[in-house]
Formats: structure tokens, sequence, C-alpha cells
């Protein structure tokens, strides 16, 4: 947050304490599924782009958003181009997506699955090191010879940077309890999430990893807001 708004009273990094990581949710790119033209996967998807620059736009959820940033990494790795229209929220961006107003998104794939599972919307890869169990077939972007395409989109825990360490790990360890809970993780999956647990240290290396990865670009793209 503090590499988008610079104003922000507050260091997330500084004045946060992280306890854990709950929980994510597959990040995934998808095309509009129902033209001649419709790529059926990332190497004809990026073939087109490259045959055609310049004619081709992508939605995202919002400016400075993950959906945001994340194709703008794709593109730097890819070696593309691709106009970004920002919507406002998924629904807007989703169905953008399905009526061929543009030609890609990149959202969480509970946002997506319906038409997905309609044939309305084609999924080319998700992007996360670890795979969605629900997305078995999907392959990732780092199978496809992408492996800096790791942007998981994911929930957490923290507290006040004061908060004693005993505290921290306490409330971890009971995270952890509930997130083993078999009636959870299947809450969980019926919501299109995937519980992830672990140390607050484990929190603490991710949120090191998702700054070094974003920092780069939001300079880059000269975001600052607020």
């Amino acid at each position: 947050a503090h590499l988008i708004y610079p104003k922000l009273s507050y260091h997330p990094l500084r004045d946060l304490k992280p306890v854990i990581a709950t929980v994510s949710q597959p990040h995934v790119l998808v095309v509009p599924a129902q033209s001649d033209d419709a790529p059926k996967n990332l190497s004809e998807f990026i073939a087109l782009l490259k045959s055609k620059p310049g004619r081709f736009q992508y939605a995202s959820v919002g400016n400075a958003s993950a959906s945001h940033l994340t194709m703008e990494l794709f593109k730097a790795e890819a070696g593309f181009f691709m106009l970004h229209i920002p919507y406002q929220g998924g629904p807007a961006a989703v169905l953008a997506t399905m009526q061929h107003q543009v030609h890609a998104l990149f959202t969480a794939y509970v946002n997506v699955q319906a038409p997905v599972q309609q044939g309305r919307l084609r999924l080319l890869a998700q992007a996360q090191d670890q795979p969605s169990p629900a997305l078995r077939a999907t392959p990732r972007f780092a199978d496809l010879g992408y492996p800096r395409m790791n942007a998981p989109l994911f929930n957490a825990v923290a507290a006040p940077a004061a908060t004693a360490d005993a505290l921290i790990e306490q409330v971890n360890t009971q995270i952890n309890v509930v997130l083993a809970e078999q009636g959870v993780r299947e809450a969980l999956a019926k919501s299109g999430m995937d519980p992830i647990g672990g140390s607050s240290q484990a929190m603490a290396k991710l949120l090191s990893q998702e700054e070094a990865r974003w920092a780069p670009i939001v300079k880059r793209l000269g975001i600052e807001m607020g």
C-alpha cells in the first residue's frame, strides 16, 4: 500500500507486525472464448498480440489493483503491448471481457468461475507458484516459461508493531488450528479460496517478496494515489 499511497499515515511493513497469511484465491488470466480468433492457450495469445501491436486492450478491476499490476508485469516479461482499460470493480471488468469490449483480464478465479464453466471465458494460466487444487487442468505461468509471473492474491492478519511476540505466536497457532479443520477447508473451497497458514515469519517473508516484486512496476508506471 505504501508504494501506491505514499501519504499514508503509517508504513505497513514498519508499523504492523505479521501474524499469519490466512487464505489465497487463484489468480487467473482469462480471455473471451466465443470468437473465431479467440486464443486457445497462452502461446497463441502472445502471438496474436505481437502480430497486431496496438490493437488490443485489457481490463482491470481498477487502477493500481493486482489485476492492473499483474498484466503490466506480464507485458514486461513477454514483451507485448496492450492498452489498459480500468473498470470500477470486478463485475464490470468481467462483463466487459465477456462482451469483447476488451481482450483479456487478470482476476480472482471466483469472479469468472461461472462464465468459464459456461464457455464464455477461457482460462489461459494461473499466476501463482502454488497451483490451486480447483484448477488442476490450468497451467501455471511458470509451467509455460514465465517463472516471474507469481502474483498470489492472499489475505492476512497483522497486529500493531508493539504487540508482544508471545501474543503474535499465540494468535498464529490458534488460526492455524482453525485453518486445519476439515469443515473450514471445505467451506473455503466452496468460496473459491485455499488455506495458507504457516508461521508469522513465513508471512513476513511473503510481504518482503511482494514489495520487491511490485516496487519496480509501480515506479515504472509512475503510480501515486491519495
